[in-house]
């Protein structure tokens, strides 16, 4: 390099990893992206309300307060700290501070997966690609919910099981720092079974291979890892709790998020894209993939083309696997031009504009009112005579409920894990109409129902003396 050349790219200009942390968070804050993340379903409104009544409170949500099917049952709290995390948020911007917590969780974990291609080795172009294409493989779940904070931790996580099994972090930085994030992870998410299944694969790779040292610091971290998760309020019923739910067939086939991928669906153009640059790679340069990571590809690969949840994960885990066998068919004199543009930090620079963004862009944000009954819940409010009893809601609208309508106690709501099977049967029953359909309103002695205009059940509901007395196109309400 000639010596003025390196006066092109002074030292506080932006590196590309700055740059698209901000370019991923300037696109989430925009006004499209922040309402789509906040009203993909009403679970984001169910973990803000947790939050809000725990603050209230001053302590952890243990028992129910929010239905009249379950009330005072006890809870697992699972993501508590999430839940709390985004109450404050509620409390400092309303639904424009919770938008902008998951922009912020999803922008930093794609930056830093950028990042951690860009510190093994990769060429600058190959590690952009593939943070682009995991990030649009991943844009189904760009969700405000904590499972965001799975996909953050899951990048130190691997980042420090890589650093290990390439030779270049000591076995006591590996064991404190994954039980570190486990003891983190285990109160944000419930998902933190993810770092222990993906350790899993270093462990099978480990054995494979024969490599005994490693495998004996695999299994070590593993048991320190087990004993960190159990520092959560429910202690080991969490884990019992989450095996047991994943493990329920008919909720893995109920709930939407837990269903195979649709590949006729153009949300997963992304994901199909990655699946196709995974084959070419493999089919065309022949890599020599550690056994680790042919495990992480192949058993990954499975549960992202078996539940739709899994196909984030999946991206995050792969691309770093791609990208050496990428950078590697690159010619070095392209390499050599890129270079000069890894020693860029300049991250103070992009935190100024990012914080300066946040504050000027206009950031009203509204449940979009063709998804929500927003107008059906103002006409509750106004006419609080006519709605006495319980209710019978929509699944989907659970979440929502508890924020703009508080007063009124809910079916049921995004909670099926807590809800149990019994009752998501029954709720499935009476929405199918099925034989037993009106089993449910019975034994609940729900009075009124909130549901879809187009749902069949405003159809049902007449012929046993029901009448209307609220309708628009999102939302009908019927009473007894």
């Amino acid at each position: 390099m000639k010596p003025n050349e390196a006066r092109v790219h002074p030292q506080w200009l932006p590196s590309l990893t700055a740059w698209l942390w901000f370019l991923f968070l300037a696109v989430l804050c925009t006004g499209e992206w922040r309402e789509a993340m906040v009203s993909a379903d009403g679970d984001t409104y169910m973990h803000w309300a947790s939050g809000e009544w725990m603050l209230q409170h001053r302590q952890l949500l243990n028992h129910d307060v929010f239905s009249h099917t379950h009330p005072g049952e006890p809870i697992i709290s699972k993501e508590w700290l999430t839940q709390l995390l985004f109450a404050v948020a509620g409390r400092w911007d309303g639904l424009a501070g919770v938008a902008l917590v998951g922009a912020l969780l999803i922008a930093t974990t794609f930056a830093w997966l950028h990042r951690q291609m860009i510190t093994e080795g990769s060429d600058l172009l190959i590690a952009t690609g593939l943070t682009i294409l995991a990030t649009w493989a991943a844009v189904t779940h760009w969700i405000a919910r904590p499972h965001l904070f799975t996909l953050l931790l899951l990048v130190p996580w691997n980042v420090c099981l890589r650093r290990y099994q390439n030779g270049k972090t000591s076995r006591t930085t590996l064991l404190l720092t994954l039980a570190l994030l486990t003891g983190l992870w285990v109160n944000l998410h419930g998902a933190f079974l993810v770092g222990f299944f993906t350790l899993g694969c270093y462990w099978l790779g480990a054995v494979v291979e024969r490599d005994w040292q490693k495998l004996r610091a695999y299994t070590l971290t593993g048991l320190l890892c087990g004993f960190a998760s159990l520092a959560n309020p429910a202690g080991y019923q969490l884990h019992l709790h989450n095996l047991t739910f994943v493990r329920n067939k008919f909720f893995t086939g109920w709930l939407a998020e837990y269903t195979s991928t649709n590949f006729h669906n153009a949300a997963f153009a992304g994901f199909l894209l990655l699946l196709f640059g995974i084959i070419l790679t493999l089919a065309l340069l022949r890599p020599r993939f550690a056994a680790h990571e042919m495990i992480l590809l192949i058993a990954w690969g499975y549960f992202a083309l078996y539940s739709v949840r899994n196909i984030p994960i999946f991206a995050v885990l792969v691309t770093p696997i791609l990208a050496a066998p990428l950078t590697a068919v690159l010619p070095a004199r392209w390499r050599a031009r890129t270079q000069p543009w890894l020693a860029l930090r300049g991250w103070p620079a992009v935190t100024v504009a990012a914080a300066a963004f946040i504050v000027f862009i206009p950031r009203p944000t509204a449940m979009p009112t063709d998804k929500f009954p927003v107008a059906a819940v103002a006409f509750i409010k106004n006419n609080p005579a006519d709605f006495t009893g319980p209710m019978f809601n929509q699944y989907l609208w659970g979440g929502y409920l508890l924020v703009a309508l508080p007063e009124h106690k809910v079916f049921v709501d995004g909670r099926a894990d807590f809800y149990g099977e019994a009752l998501v049967r029954e709720f499935d029953d009476t929405t199918h109409l099925r034989p037993n359909w009106y089993d449910a309103l019975e034994k609940h002695h729900v009075t009124w129902t909130l549901m879809p205009t187009a749902h069949e059940l405003n159809r049902a509901l007449p012929l046993k003396g029901w009448r209307q007395i609220y309708r628009d196109e999102t939302a009908t309400i019927y009473r007894r």
